[in-house]
């Protein structure tokens, strides 16, 4: 477990000498990744409850081989004639033992890389042994079920590859729940077990509340489609549910992106089930009756309805993505060679890459989808564009939003000169916290872009240097004959590195005036300082407010960035706030402001200071043991923060939120001000609704009369909005009278009827299918036909679309709307029902058309009548 690396080595005290564990997991990625693998086999999971003991010291190989095989056989009562043991063929001591507990040579295997276990390339790591279970099936994949592994950690692989022993031998042992309940309870898979049959019956019941159709769901059946995709909504509904439990939301960033990719599967296959609207929310209330009394996150009061929010947001945005996509992916398939090889049926790798940039099509779902048409793309060259993406449009900021992004440190600790100062231990005592002038010695210099731009470290330092949201210090340096250099920024471009930004005027100085050496006076400007440390108080506050207004186990802080002039503040939540909320947060945020709570700073090491319920943003930032500063405004507000601060939050009046929005699905931003800065913006806003009113004609341009001259104005527009509608009216009749009377095959309105397979003419409308035929250019370019076709669709869902573009034919549907009707089916029909007629001799004419499901194409055969024909088959008059 990676949690107890550092105890293993010995770099960390134990806990305890005996542990043991149960623990929430989630796998889908890294080393160990079971994605790909979910719905298809009975035992792999992107959710699992792992069990788990450990000892370190405690005990070693001999009580914890005997620990595990009493455990099974006495306590479950297994019988170990169903058990079966492997051990590291070179691990002779492991295998004694088992020997010594009555295990026979004929249940003892000796394996070797599957018996040696490790944490990565380097770190703690030793032979292990495994326990399976005899599940009696006939399948040799099947047959044997891992439940238990045993790892005994004796050594620590060093960066070259050899293996040291450790001080100690430590136990790591792993079994899943979900496994060892299917022993138990005797069902041939994990989703049978009792805490999972219930999520299965309930997809089941929702897909024949929602198609009207009852699904076969076989669990012992791994190749059949819908069995499959059962299994998949079931496992990721779990693993949903607790990632959202755990704070983590859809982004395009670590957990996030974990997040996001697993429902947009899970999505997918309940596509395939015929679902075709967001559906998760819809079963979560499943998951937390039969998890919800374990975990009790699942089901808090504040943050159930959020997690459904999440859910359905999420599942409406790819819902979109998914009809776009599909509709693109298939129109490229159908260009493919029909029935070519396999080598000829290759997707462009510039569209496979596209889809996914442009759309957010999952590659992985772009990879199923064509192999499920036999066709294929090159994925090497697909992750080369984009790596090369990523390359272009990464940011710095490890705190995923861009919001206070630091990259310009990023480029200041690249300077040669500036990465010699962190080789040689150039260091700089801040000291801005108390003071905001300080006579300082320069201890180096660095040249940065511009012939006048220099990099200087000055020791010590009042200026803050850019980081935790806030931007860095301005002011000036005072050299010893009195002139000034002013500082425009300052960064942090190495820990304990502090690197004031000064601008040289070349012209006023031919050599550089200052030198490492010289003694300088360090001024920070007050005004901008004690703007930004207003700011970043209220940011403080604000985040707070957001917390109790919409939940604290749901919204996360994503970023922030101070200035001066504004605060800005990126959070994790699933929808835009109200102008209720908003209202309700502004004066959460201006009551702690008039009661005027005085600013507390502790500094306590780590643990202590999450105990005392200090936020901590970013835990990976703060090493074990390390002292902290944590800003605390009396019960309102208590976070682990390096930045400046008010002394008092009656400094920050009048707080105001000016702007809501979103910059990423999932992640919305606030700006506000405190101030001068709420009355800047206010004197702004005055300035343009004067300006309006003066331009509508208000009388005295008084913004007074603002209201009633909007309305006068919304009223005219309301009537020419109906003029303009009534006129289209006309026109559309005098168009659909121009076409009846000329009474040729060009006409848009030809509407026909499809007869389902297995239905009598006489069966009534629910087996017919109306279809919608349409001609155009024969020479109409593949662009112009790619956009007619997805524009019929998405108009007209509900119909069947024909299109005839000279002896081109394509047919084309929405399979949210039919999903009982197949496109290349029809096409195939269409072409057949031609081919006799134009051949003299009743010879069928070779048929070319080819496509998938949803969108099919193909040539009609040799005749100077096909358009006739075509609307013959679908009774078109």
């Amino acid at each position: 477990m990676n949690q107890f690396k550092n105890v293993f080595l010995g770099k960390e005290p134990a806990p305890s000498l005996r542990v043991a564990t149960s623990q929430k997991c989630v796998r889908a990625g890294g080393k160990h990744n079971d994605l790909d693998n979910v719905g298809f086999t009975y035992r792999h999971h992107t959710f699992f409850e792992m069990l788990g003991n450990f000892s370190f010291g405690g005990y070693f190989k001999e009580e914890a081989i005997y620990l595990a095989w009493t455990f099974l056989t006495r306590d479950l009562q297994i019988p170990p004639s169903r058990l079966k043991v492997t051990y590291h063929e070179e691990d002779h001591e492991a295998a004694a033992i088992w020997r010594k507990l009555g295990v026979s040579c004929s249940q003892l295997e000796a394996g070797r890389e599957d018996n040696f276990w490790s944490m990565g390339d380097r770190g703690p790591c030793g032979p292990c042994s495994e326990i399976y279970y005899d599940t009696g099936l006939a399948d040799p994949e099947s047959r044997w079920l891992e439940i238990w592994n045993l790892v005994f950690m004796q050594y620590d692989r060093t960066d070259d590859g050899k293996l040291v022993p450790l001080q100690r031998g430590c136990i790591d042992t792993g079994m899943g729940l979900e496994r060892i309940a299917s022993v138990l309870q005797g069902t041939i898979s994990n989703y049978e077990i009792d805490t999972m049959r219930h999520l299965v019956e309930s997809v089941v019941c929702l897909v024949e509340r929602r198609t009207g159709r009852r699904i076969s769901y076989v669990a012992e059946d791994l190749s059949h489609p819908p069995s499959c995709a059962v299994r998949v909504i079931v496992d990721h509904l779990r693993t949903l549910g607790f990632l959202l439990a755990d704070g983590v939301t859809p982004s395009n960033l670590g957990r996030g992106y974990v997040f996001r990719r697993i429902l947009r599967r899970a999505v997918r296959y309940g596509n395939v089930l015929g679902l075709n609207e967001p559906f998760l929310a819809t079963l979560y209330p499943a998951l937390e009756e039969v998890m919800g009394k374990a975990y009790p996150d699942l089901s808090r009061e504040d943050g159930r309805e959020v997690f459904k929010t999440i859910l359905t947001s999420e599942e409406e945005t790819f819902f979109q993505v998914l009809q776009k996509g599909l509709s693109q992916l298939h129109f490229e398939i159908s260009k493919l060679p029909e029935n070519g090889e396999g080598s000829s049926r290759v997707l462009p790798t510039n569209f496979v890459f596209n889809l996914y940039s442009s759309l957010g099509f999952p590659i992985d779902l772009t990879a199923v989808i064509a192999r499920e048409n036999s066709a294929t793309f090159d994925e090497s060259g697909v992750s080369e564009l984009q790596h090369q993406h990523q390359k272009l449009s990464s940011s710095p900021n490890p705190k995923g939003s861009g919001v206070g992004s630091s990259g310009l440190a990023d480029e200041v600790s690249k300077i040669p000169q500036v990465m010699a100062w962190q080789m040689s231990g150039v260091r700089a005592r801040f000291t801005g916290y108390d003071n905001l002038q300080d006579t300082s010695k320069v201890l180096a210099i660095a040249r940065g872009k511009g012939s006048d731009e220099r990099w200087v470290c000055v020791d010590p330092c009042p200026f803050y240097g850019q980081s935790g949201g806030q931007v860095g210090d301005r002011g000036c340096l005072v050299l010893a004959d009195g002139s000034t250099l002013p500082v425009v920024d300052t960064q942090v471009p190495y820990p304990g590195g502090l690197a004031v930004k000064i601008s040289v005027d070349s012209k006023r100085y031919p050599s550089d005036p200052i030198q490492a050496g010289d003694v300088v006076t360090s001024i920070v400007d007050k005004r901008s300082r004690e703007e930004a440390r207003r700011n970043h108080t209220a940011t403080h506050l604000l985040h707070a407010a957001l917390r109790r207004e919409l939940g604290k186990t749901v919204v996360s802080q994503a970023g922030s960035f101070v200035s001066p002039e504004k605060l800005v503040l990126d959070i994790t939540y699933p929808k835009a706030l109200s102008r209720e909320q908003i209202e309700r947060i502004e004066k959460d945020v201006n009551a702690a402001i008039e009661n005027d709570v005085p600013i507390k700073i502790h500094h306590l090491p780590f643990e202590e200071a999450v105990a005392r319920g200090a936020t901590a943003l970013f835990t990976d930032k703060y090493p074990k043991g390390q002292n902290v500063r944590v800003i605390e405004v009396d019960s309102i507000s208590n976070e682990l923060c390096g930045g400046t601060h008010a002394h008092s939050t009656g400094e920050l009046f009048p707080f105001k939120i000016i702007s809501e929005k979103s910059v990423a699905a999932g992640v919305r931003r606030i700006t506000a001000v405190t101030g001068k800065g709420t009355y800047k913006v206010l004197r702004e806003k005055e300035a343009t609704l004067l300006k309006i009113a003066s331009d509508i004609g208000a009388k005295d341009s008084s913004v007074d009369d603002l209201p009633r001259e909007v309305a006068k104005i919304h009223g005219k527009l309301k009537e020419a909005q109906s003029e303009i509608e009534k006129l289209r009216r006309e026109l559309h009749r005098k168009n659909e009278g121009t076409a009846g009377q000329n009474g040729n095959e060009n006409s848009n309105n030809s509407i026909g009827e499809y007869l389902l397979a297995g239905c009598s003419p006489d069966s009534g409308s629910p087996d017919k299918v109306k279809v919608r035929l349409r001609f155009g250019n024969e020479n109409e370019k593949e662009e112009e036909i790619k956009r007619m076709v997805n524009h019929a669709r998405a108009v007209e869902p509900d119909l069947l679309h024909v299109f005839l573009f000279g002896p081109r034919v394509m047919v084309s549907l929405n399979p949210q709307r039919l999903p009982q009707v197949n496109a290349k089916k029809i096409l195939d029909e269409v072409l057949t029902s031609l081919a006799p007629c134009s051949s003299p001799d009743g010879v069928p004419s070779k048929l070319r058309g080819g496509g998938t499901p949803i969108f099919a194409r193909g040539v009609c055969p040799p005749s100077s009548d096909f358009g006739s024909l075509v609307k013959r088959f679908f009774s078109i008059r």
